[in-house]
């Protein structure tokens, strides 16, 4: 070990220094081992310590092989830092698309917590699922958990690119033509668009159906037909033009989501920084709504169609 020091640090005071014994005692043992191995180990009448080019390899060796003793010495030994294990619950494509890829800024050298998100469905009894905090969307929340706001969504009708590759306008009498895209587990959001757009809410009946929202969103990317969304969610998409927004002036205000933390979690502190946590990013959220509403103002003094 005295060797490896003295190598690499390039002084005899400094090895000792770093293995806390006197200089003696390091040049002692250096004077003993180049006895033992019959050679010398450091390069004659040069400034400094420098080692053979032997002993350079030897040296190398060693510093290698102390690291992996090292390392296999803290794998063995059990963390001094506890780290809290919280299960989040939340609706599947706000977990897919939103949550998930953004829990990596939650997850800092300051917060020892590892996350577990279970997605959730419409039909799902939540109240029967074990977690620490959850996350809905819309319906009540029992009193008990203390709610905390976090956002409402803003809907709007996008449809694929792929749909207006050709620079194609789409109108509302396109629509139909088009198709209609509704998610069984959003029910009434299509319909109170179409209303909104002063279009009949009968047309919902010629929407093709499909099961889960993140089912839905696949099929509006893949060309199959228009689709009213959260905007929070395509809006990247929106932004480098694979997702294309026919009436930007028809939004409608959609659910609220709401989080908070189960009282009975044995991981209350950790639980209580996460749900602070997603509430300082809902600002990210409220931005995104603020540029895009921008943005169509702009155009619209500009002159240019929106």
């Amino acid at each position: 070990m005295f060797l490896e020091s003295v190598v690499r640090t390039g002084s005899v005071t400094a090895a000792a220094d770093e293995l806390s014994i006197t200089h003696s005692a390091v040049s002692k043992q250096l004077a003993q081992l180049e006895a033992w191995m019959g050679m010398p180990l450091f390069v004659e009448k040069r400034k400094g310590m420098i080692p053979t080019a032997d002993i350079g390899r030897l040296a190398a060796v060693l510093g290698n092989a102390f690291d992996e003793i090292q390392d296999a010495l803290e794998e063995l030994r059990p963390s001094r830092i506890q780290r809290a294990k919280l299960e989040l619950i939340a609706p599947a494509t706000f977990a897919m698309r939103w949550l998930i890829p953004k829990l990596q800024e939650f997850h800092t050298p300051e917060r020892p917590v590892d996350t577990m998100v279970r997605p959730t469905h419409t039909p799902d009894n939540w109240l029967d699922m074990p977690f620490d905090v959850a996350i809905r969307r819309g319906g009540n929340i029992p009193s008990q958990f203390s709610p905390r706001h976090l956002f409402t969504e803003t809907l709007s009708l996008v449809v694929s690119a792929r749909l207006t590759g050709d620079g194609r306008v789409i109108a509302k009498e396109d629509l139909a033509e088009i198709g209609l895209l509704e998610a069984v587990t959003r029910p009434g959001e299509l319909k109170t668009w179409l209303k909104a757009a002063g279009l009949s809410g009968g047309m919902t009946r010629q929407a093709l159906k499909l099961p889960h929202f993140y089912i839905a969103l696949d099929a509006m990317f893949a060309g199959r037909g228009a689709l009213v969304v959260p905007t929070f969610l395509i809006e990247d998409h929106l932004m480098r033009g694979e997702v294309v927004e026919p009436f930007p002036e028809l939004r409608v205000e959609g659910p609220a989501y709401q989080v908070f933390a189960n009282p009975a979690s044995r991981e209350g502190e950790a639980a209580a920084s996460f749900v602070d946590w997603i509430a300082s990013c809902v600002p990210d959220l409220r931005q995104l709504n603020g540029q895009k509403e921008t943005r169509l103002r702009d155009e619209a003094q500009a002159g240019q169609p929106v």
